[in-house]
């Protein structure tokens, strides 16, 4: 069985670059979708907007985080009971 072109040409690489390599479009798409919501005109300096787009990632991960530990708590209850 042959190997991915992808792992046979990344092999010797730093394992960050291996990464950027592998998911780097979904990443990049991914943060831009807060840029675009913080400045949907694209009115603000790029500073600004980075500034905005990082808050409302970290907002976002901090309602993901939230969301997780009810749910974790809900099993946990519902498991002893």
């Amino acid at each position: 069985m042959s190997r991915s072109p992808v792992l046979s040409t990344t092999v010797e690489l730093p394992p960050e670059l291996v990464s950027e390599i592998r998911t780097g479009h979904a990443r990049r798409g991914f943060l831009s979708k807060f840029e675009r919501q913080v400045d949907p005109a694209g009115m603000l300096t790029p500073e600004e907007r980075q500034r905005r787009a990082d808050a409302a990632l970290r907002e976002h991960m901090s309602r993901l985080g939230q969301s997780s530990g009810q749910s974790r708590r809900a099993r946990k209850v519902a498991a002893d009971a």
